[in-house]
């Protein structure tokens, strides 16, 4: 017997980890990952915040985290053939955080794209 794809799982955890590890903090930023190769697997992820939230992201254990959640969430949601499955940016508002998953191949452009237009 097949698993019901559950729309609400991925907001779900994503909030669940933001919560465990960013509680009490004012983080604000973008995550932008995929999966590059055949496999159904992250192979990229490219943080775009400011250095003194980056250094609180790492310093949390939330960057390793958001890393095998999203592992999982491309498995998942591939697993259930979803539309857009392999790629997607996670948004951080004052440490809320919310998912868009885009077509497949978009979000190494849209992080390069960011990455030339985002001063160093």
């Amino acid at each position: 017997m097949k698993e019901i794809f559950d729309p609400e799982f991925e907001s779900m955890r994503l909030n669940q980890l933001t919560k465990q590890c960013l509680l009490d903090m004012e983080i604000s930023g973008e995550v932008f990952f995929g999966a590059l190769g055949k496999e159904n697997r992250l192979d990229f992820a490219t943080f775009f915040f400011d250095k003194p939230d980056q250094e609180k992201i790492d310093n949390s254990g939330y960057k390793d985290s958001l890393m095998s959640l999203l592992d999982c969430l491309i498995i998942y949601r591939s697993s259930h053939e979803q539309e857009f499955s392999r790629d997607g940016i996670v948004r951080i508002k004052d440490s809320s955080a919310s998912i868009e998953w885009i077509k497949d191949g978009e979000a190494e452009t849209l992080a390069d794209i960011k990455k030339s237009t985002t001063p160093q």
